[in-house]
């Protein structure tokens, strides 16, 4: 059996393969259809090879009694506490006091709520993809190989500020050759925010990058034989035109958005309601809002993000292109000022596919790729069975 070499660039858009000389050599190619959210949503299905609402991640924050802030719920609804300072020193202590969170973002600032709910929420993401129990749903394709007892070899994550992934791929040795070799990407993504798929910054890195992956080929082909090559990224990247001030519109209406439990991420504001009118109250300021929606059990089930409970919101509100939420909550809040480009929106906008790049033919076009066929292909280009029961299904042609 040939060696696997995959290839995940967080964000890079179909049409990028232009400059990618290396990658566009190899001949078949086709387009991924995203998930309706963002990279945690993606990177859970590619992995566990299960739509979002079987494995439940579908937002960074979600609603939970027991969460990271937790310890800050004695002193954070006293007069003056939704201060910046005050947010950031709880941040700071939080992120040196615990020691149990390795995902990939490590512990985060929230910046789409005030912090008097921070002791509300906590995080999806518990681990790296790599990382044993990912999941507690699903076992991802990292853990059947390891229950398997098939080696493999990871590369490129950059955690904790670790400085950028491409560095690390420059710095890595891929001798002697795994029988998978798994390759992350994540410096487009960043590039792909600030300056767009178009610009001269991002065409430069993403040359370096396919020189790289060039190299790390050659490296794993010393053996005799060429590795079989599998590169996807999880989704597109759009400019966002207009800005809406959610915190304004609230205002306009006579009410204060900090008065509700709130989440408000790029496109998607969500809301948990307490109190009896409240539900009423916040509906009646989105339906104000121009370009979105409030999410229905019927979009939720079209999307597969109908979700078995609250912890994602009471009311989830869609923003659709080329809009976005403002700057969300105080100085370190981010705003389309600051990321001018951005995902997250329906996978029915073409902008949002991702791209597959592979060395072996692909099964035929008639039956769209998805982000949940990822897993499987995987373990089926290594020989591997593939279980029972997932949504995703094989992307290589059969003869």
């Amino acid at each position: 059996m040939k060696p696997l070499l995959t290839v995940f660039v967080d964000g890079l858009p179909p049409e990028c393969i232009e400059n990618m000389p290396f990658v566009k050599s190899f001949g078949n190619r086709s387009r991924i259809r995203t998930e309706l959210g963002y990279s945690v949503t993606c990177d859970s299905s590619m992995y566990c090879g299960v739509r979002p609402n079987r494995h439940l991640k579908w937002f960074i924050w979600q609603r939970a009694e027991h969460g990271m802030y937790k310890w800050t719920k004695a002193f954070v609804r006293h007069p003056g506490t939704d201060l910046m300072v005050t947010a950031y020193t709880a941040y700071r202590l939080t992120k040196l006091l615990n020691h149990t969170n390795t995902s990939f973002y490590g512990i985060k600032y929230i910046t789409g709520s005030c912090f008097r709910y921070w002791p509300e929420f906590d995080m999806v993401e518990k681990k790296l993809w790599s990382e044993p129990g990912f999941s507690d749903k699903y076992p991802t394709v990292f853990d059947i190989l390891r229950s398997r007892g098939i080696p493999f070899k990871v590369s490129g994550f950059r955690r904790f500020g670790g400085g950028s992934s491409l560095a690390q791929l420059q710095a890595d040795s891929f001798r002697p050759t795994q029988p998978w070799t798994f390759v992350f990407v994540g410096d487009v993504d960043g590039m792909m925010h600030k300056h767009g798929p178009e610009s001269q910054e991002t065409r430069t890195l993403l040359r370096r990058v396919d020189q790289r992956l060039e190299t790390i080929y050659q490296e794993l082909s010393r053996d005799g034989e060429d590795p079989i090559f599998m590169l996807f990224s999880d989704h597109g990247m759009t400019r966002v035109e207009k800005s809406i001030d959610i915190r304004k519109r609230f205002r306009e209406h006579g009410l204060r958005l900090p008065s509700f439990v709130h989440m408000i991420d790029n496109n998607f504001a969500r809301f948990w309601f307490d109190k009896d009118g409240d539900r009423e109250k916040v509906q009646k300021v989105l339906a104000s809002l121009e370009g979105g929606f409030v999410i229905t059990d019927e979009v939720a089930r079209q999307y597969h993000v109908d979700m078995p409970d609250n912890r994602f919101g009471d009311l989830i509100f869609y923003l659709d292109l080329p809009y976005a939420f403002g700057r969300t909550w105080y100085p370190l809040g981010l705003s389309a000022k600051t990321k001018p480009y951005h995902h997250g929106y329906s996978p029915d906008h073409s902008c949002m596919d991702g791209l597959l790049v592979a060395s072996k033919s692909l099964r035929s076009t008639n039956m769209p790729i998805e982000l949940c066929d990822i897993m499987p292909s995987i373990l089926e280009a290594l020989g591997q069975q593939v279980p029972h029961g997932l949504d995703g299904s094989s992307i290589w042609r059969t003869s």
